[in-house]
């Protein structure tokens, strides 16, 4: 009576006692086979001794023995290798990684039954999909760039002002409004020198994603040259800018002209801005590289004179009698550019104002600067 036909045990479990069954037989009929078959038969390729060719040098009483080879496995899908000698070697096997998906089943406990799960495709990610990546990736920032408010500049931050507006300043630069990568800070600098010479040390960043911070110190005004009803200051160190904001220099010079000016051209000093040069010869320098300066000897002749003459005085100057003062009874006083005789100039002045008030003469200016030979017009 066959086992597997009872009808009390389930379907399911009669086929499965119908493959375990299946299963041992096989395995006992594999081993029936193995014993019995020839060992030539299982192993085509086992190792078979060879025996080298003599060496090329005299023969010896030295038996030579060929070394003892362990069995090589061969691939069944390689053809075997030849070595020198002639023996036959079996390649290495190369690991190969199966792309085959596994699948995997679940047993029902209650019922039995199999249930095959669903298996996922394997990934695999090449440099295709890194450069598509890549690419997505830069074509998304340079859109962010262009196109995102976050990169639009909404003004600027600048320290160091005391007596220019911040926000003149800020609108004359003009870069409120603007792509951060079209700010140039360079043209920025040089604006500043050109319209703002008063400003030194000046600093620009220009930082992602929208921000500009621009740093300076002002110059402190020292004298105020006035010609002609226009005002311009001089710091200490001769630098000419203009009048703007409140600031109360200590010495004032009513000039006649313009004050005598020399230029810083990137540290060189030229001698007059006038002197005729060779057309090529001198590179014409651009806005920001030409600072205004006053001449150092007629800056140190106005400083030596203002510490002689009485508090508020107010200085004069004349490109062809040198410098001076404003007298009080309203003319003009020259000694030229130097104070060292300024006791005997001094002693030559107030004799000329004598005689002038005895006769009644109210000049226009009176100079001393060779006291051998004073005038007056």
């Amino acid at each position: 009576m066959n086992p597997f036909k009872s009808s009390s045990a389930p379907r399911s479990q009669l086929l499965r006692q119908k493959r375990v069954q299946k299963a041992a037989d096989n395995v006992t009929l594999a081993g029936q086979n193995i014993h019995n078959t020839p060992k030539e038969a299982v192993d085509p390729h086992a190792y078979k001794p060879v025996i080298p060719p003599a060496p090329p040098f005299p023969a010896s009483n030295k038996v030579y023995k060929p070394a003892a080879h362990p069995a090589a496995h061969h691939s069944p899908h390689l053809p075997p290798i030849t070595s020198r000698f002639g023996a036959q070697v079996a390649p290495p096997k190369k690991s190969t990684k199966s792309s085959a998906r596994r699948a995997y089943t679940m047993t029902m406990s209650s019922t039995g039954t199999e249930l095959r799960l669903p298996v996922l495709a394997p990934i695999h990610i090449g440099w295709r999909l890194f450069s598509g990546a890549l690419t997505i990736f830069m074509l998304a920032s340079i859109g962010f760039f262009l196109f995102s408010p976050k990169m639009k500049v909404s003004g600027m931050t600048i320290n160091g002002l005391q007596r220019l507006n911040t926000e003149e300043v800020a609108s004359n630069l003009g870069v409120a409004n603007k792509r951060i990568y079209a700010i140039d800070a360079a043209s920025l600098r040089k604006k500043l020198a050109t319209d703002y010479p008063e400003l030194a040390n000046v600093k620009i960043q220009v930082t992602l994603p929208a921000k500009v911070s621009l740093s300076v110190n002002e110059r402190i005004p020292m004298l105020a040259w006035t010609n002609d009803g226009n005002t311009v200051w001089v710091d200490q160190d001769g630098f000419i800018f203009p009048a703007r904001g409140d600031a109360t220099p200590t010495v004032s010079v009513q000039g006649a002209g313009s004050p005598p000016l020399i230029s810083k051209v990137k540290g060189d000093i030229l001698q007059e801005l006038s002197i005729e040069v060779t057309p090529g010869v001198v590179k014409t320098p651009a806005p920001e590289e030409i600072v205004s300066q006053m001449d150092p000897t007629v800056l140190a002749a106005i400083n030596k004179l203002n510490s002689i003459m009485p508090p508020g005085t107010l200085l004069a100057y004349s490109d062809s009698d040198g410098l001076g003062w404003v007298d009080s009874n309203g003319w003009a006083v020259y000694i030229g550019l130097s104070t060292a005789r300024i006791d005997q100039q001094m002693i030559v002045y107030n004799a000329i104002v004598e005689e002038l008030k005895k006769q009644g003469v109210t000049p226009s200016m009176v100079s001393v600067e060779h006291v051998d030979a004073p005038f007056y017009r």
